[in-house]
């Protein structure tokens, strides 16, 4: 009998494990529990809760509650391996809809196993265009190419049974809201996305099976230009064309296993209503009294609607389904002080330059008009600065249906402001701090990284450079969201990706917008300007410096995520990015010809016949960039297996470095050139990129040195493309001290100039504006502009000590530089093992340095006494004499 009792109570009892369970499951460029994964082909990834791993096993099922037991897509059994990161799915093949159901185990160092993981999921999309069953519907009386009111679709449908699931399948030549029931889908703005609109559609997955009821029910959809359709490009009237039109199904899976498919048709009933209007440059206009009730629930009169136009699926048209971050409200910003201006509009000031829209709560009449106008900043006389909006109008306008508190919010723009002037409120009524509040939009990329240091001023550098990248990381890398642009300037987020990754978890967020700059190649293997491309038919492309994205960002988001499958994807890009370079410098004797943006927005520029483009010499800088992309395809290859294509590129890498030691510099001296002058980004170029002889590299700097000392008092003289490497450079090459003085000036042109100024984002140019003189006259004048703020990589992983030894952080380099008067600098970052911090204070002559090093990876820790430790997961102390 006693024998029974304990073998019953072993089956009762838990089972004690000595290794935690592993937290954090994700698939693909890690995310969590995706719904509308638009790949077949999956990785899996876990984090330890500590300690390291030697083994692990993956079980797979297509039915939660089998797992652990039972695992019917795939059990990998027992892989002695201490890889947690983006292990390949190898079991059985999946397709649209199929949903995978997984957890995983590992065996730490004492070879004991931790219990499984909570169970994770992963949902397919549609993967073929065959999958969708119904026809592109649009509204019959849209003019092409014309701002119009945002069309309302509906449809009403029975659920007959009993409910297992709901899945809406959409896509959208243009931005869409749904709704069922009266009820939003998602709380998506933009759905479903931008893509290269001349090479797929995109197309996101929402589970709706809460919004459905047993009998009667409705579907809605209001549908508006978004990036298809609306103006875009410099020009007021430059817009995509075409009219916007979108596909959709509504699929239910019944409990007794049938399934019911409603899918957008020419039976579907459409009308205009309150959007009159709607444009990412221009605004949108919202007229309440066009407001059609309850359209979208079911038993609404729809017998004065008209019926859609309905065209079939192009089949040979990708509709790519896409899992990634989504447009939303990621921060709601009160004002932080109002005032009456001298014409009697209300000037709300919401202390930071922010990147979304208001939300308006207004004490309106019947038939009363309201506008709201975004500014940046105000001129010195207090009005707000409106030229550097361009050609865009930026104005939302509002008319009210009735009398009593009105509340609405824009649901189809989007404005880059810190101003907001609202005009048509009675001077009679006092303005009151909850009429408006400003919803900032982003894509949601979830925060990763945390700076902080003893000098006030970079602690607001650092919360700007957080402000610009937010704003402007919005469905794709951005730049100006104020004004008539916001396109995905390649060689804006070429310098800045780094800086990036550590802030925000950006990997799958780039890793969509690579296919967008795939999507952009030309056959020659030229990168476009922007990606999406929509500059094809305004100006040349296949830019050094830009174009170069191809290369740079794929390696670099590698580096610091460790995701070989984003290296993968852009091998073949990156190979005819390089061979364009071939074919361009080819009748040049190898070198780059006089072509490019160069070193754009250097300051202090003297050449005056080529405005903008600073003193470097194009073909200079644009051979620097054909050698670092050619470096970069042979590290690639080397990392991907393919050993004969590594060899290959490497040689040719080789040849052009050499051909540009020799064509640009004797002795590590520059040679006078007619296209160009000595400049810092000149040399900074030829150290970063290791393109001249070592023997060559001491001459090199110490003209470097000259140029920001002796010509420069100590400042920069740098554009987008030096800037990002003035610090990190200098650190590099041992004059750790000299970056510390050119980063902590405080005059133009500096980072501290900016936030004596008040910046509270990132400029577009270092001397944007003045408390004293306001804007600086030029149009072309953004206060929300991340290029410049990649110096944040030179603040995580030199002045804080914290980078990558090895891709994805599988190794920690810890190694502060201390120096600037600095009393303290910390940095903390959640790599894809976990949390690792590098920080750091000096008192009374000694350095104490705390290390964080995440689970399953290990740490190299370089004191500033010349010691150096390596240490394995955990925390560790350290401190030296000075």
């Amino acid at each position: 009998m006693l024998k029974k009792l304990l073998a019953l109570s072993l089956l009762i009892v838990p089972q004690l494990f000595a290794a935690p369970a592993a937290t954090s499951l994700r698939v693909g460029p890690l995310l969590e529990n995706p719904i509308g994964y638009g790949e077949r082909d999956l990785q899996f990834s876990w984090q330890l809760p500590e300690g390291r791993q030697i083994a692990w096993e993956v079980r797979c099922s297509s039915s939660a509650e089998d797992l652990p037991g039972k695992a019917d897509l795939w059990s990998s059994g027992r892989r002695d391996s201490d890889q947690s990161l983006f292990v390949d799915y190898e079991g059985a093949v999946l397709d649209s809809r199929d949903q995978l159901y997984w957890t995983v185990r590992y065996w730490n160092e004492a070879n004991e196993v931790s219990p499984w993981a909570p169970v994770s999921k992963v949902e397919l999309g549609l993967l073929h265009a065959t999958d969708w069953e119904g026809q592109w519907i649009s509204h019959r009386d849209h003019p092409a190419g014309e701002a119009w009111y945002a069309p309302h679709f509906r449809k009403d449908f029975q659920v007959g049974k009993s409910l297992k699931q709901a899945r809406l399948y959409f896509a959208a030549e243009g931005i869409v809201d749904f709704s069922i029931n009266g009820q939003a889908v998602s709380d998506h703005y933009f759905a479903p996305g931008w893509p290269d609109y001349r090479k797929r559609r995109l197309a996101r997955v929402v589970d709706v099976t809460s919004l459905l009821e047993r009998g009667e029910n409705a579907i809605g959809a209001v549908l508006a230009d978004g990036w298809f359709s609306g103006t875009l490009l410099f020009s007021k009237r430059d817009r995509n064309g075409g009219v916007p039109a979108l596909l959709c199904q509504l699929e239910l899976s019944y409990e007794d296993g049938s399934r019911y498919v409603l899918a957008s048709d020419g039976s579907w009933k459409v009308a205009t209503g309150p959007v009159v209007s709607a444009d990412f440059y221009d605004g949108e206009r919202y007229d309440a009294r066009l407001e059609l009730g309850a359209w979208d629930e079911a038993g609404y009169d729809a017998s004065g609607w008209g019926w859609p136009q309905a065209r079939e699926v192009d089949r040979e048209l990708p509709i790519n389904s896409y899992a990634g971050p989504a447009v939303k409200v990621v921060e709601r910003i009160a004002p932080v002080s109002w005032s009456r201006s001298a014409t009697g509009s209300i000037v709300y000031d919401f202390g930071v330059n922010l990147v979304g829209v208001p939300r308006i709560a207004l004490p309106l009449r019947e038939g009363q008009q309201i506008e709201l106008k975004f500014a940046e900043a105000l001129d010195p006389d207090g009005s707000p600065h409106y030229e550097n909006l361009r050609s865009a109008e930026a104005t939302d306008r509002y008319v009210a249906a009735s009398s009593g508190l009105a509340e609405w919010s824009p649901r189809f723009s989007f404005h880059g402001y810190r101003y907001l002037e609202l005009i048509g409120m009675p001077e009679e009524l006092a303005p009151q701090a909850d009429w408006v509040e400003s919803l900032v939009l982003s894509s949601e990329v979830p925060s990763t990284g945390e700076f902080s240091s003893s000098v006030d001023d970079w602690n607001q550098l650092q919360r700007n450079i957080r402000r610009s990248q937010l704003g402007n990381f919005l469905e794709v890398p951005t730049d100006c969201p104020q004004r008539n642009e916001r396109l995905g300037w390649t060689g804006d987020i070429q310098v800045f990706g780094p800086t990036a990754s550590f802030n925000y978890q950006s990997l799958a967020f780039l890793e969509k917008w690579c296919r967008d700059l795939r999507d952009g190649q030309y056959a020659s293997g030229k990168i476009p300007d922007v990606a999406p491309d929509v500059m094809e038919r305004v100006r040349p492309t296949g830019t050094p410096a830009w174009g170069d994205a191809i290369a740079i960002v794929p390696w670099d988001m590698y580096q610091k995520y460790g995701y070989k499958k984003i290296l993968r994807d852009n091998y073949q890009s990156m190979i005819a990015w390089v061979a364009y370079y071939d074919l361009e410098t080819a009748a040049n004797d190898g070198l780059w010809i006089d072509y490019g943006y160069s070193d754009w927005l250097q300051p202090f520029q003297e050449n005056t016949e080529r405005p903008l483009r600073g003193d470097t010499s194009r073909s200079l800088l644009g051979t620097a960039y054909y050698a670092r992309s050619a470096a970069i395809l042979a590290w690639t290859a080397e990392a991907l297996g393919e050993s004969h294509d590594a060899t290959l590129f490497a040689k040719r890498a080789e040849a052009v470095r050499d051909r540009f030691a020799e064509a640009f510099f004797e002795g590590g001296i520059l040679k006078p050139r007619e296209d160009g002058q000595p400049t810092q980004t000149a040399y900074l170029l030829a150290l970063a990129f290791d393109l001249l002889p070592e023997e060559d590299r001491p001459v090199a700097l110490g003209e470097l040195e000259r140029l920001i000392v002796e010509e420069a008092g100590g400042h920069l003289r740098t554009g987008f493309v030096g800037t990002a490497l003035i610090c990190r450079t200098l650190t590099r090459f041992g004059r750790s001290d000299l970056a510390y003085e050119v980063a902590l000036k405080e005059e133009y042109p500096s980072w501290i100039y900016s936030i004596r100024q008040g910046a509270t984002s990132i400029w577009e140019r270092w001397n944007s504006y003045s408390q004293e003189e306001g804007f600086n006259g030029a149009k072309m004048n953004s206060l929300n502009h991340y290029a410049y703020g990649a110096v944040g990589q030179w603040l995580y992983e030199s002045v804080a000590g914290l980078s990558e030894a090895a891709p994805g952080y599988r190794k920690l380099r810890v190694a502060p530089q201390v120096g600037g008067g600095l009393s303290s600098a910390s940095a903390k970052l959640d790599t894809p093992y976990g949390l690792a911090e590098s920080s750091w204070e000096v008192k009374e002559g000694r350095f104490s340095l705390l290390v964080r090093v995440p689970p399953n990876t290990s740490a190299s820790v370089e004191l500033p006494d010349g010691g150096s430790r390596e240490v394995g997961p955990g925390e560790h102390a350290f401190s030296c004499e000075l």
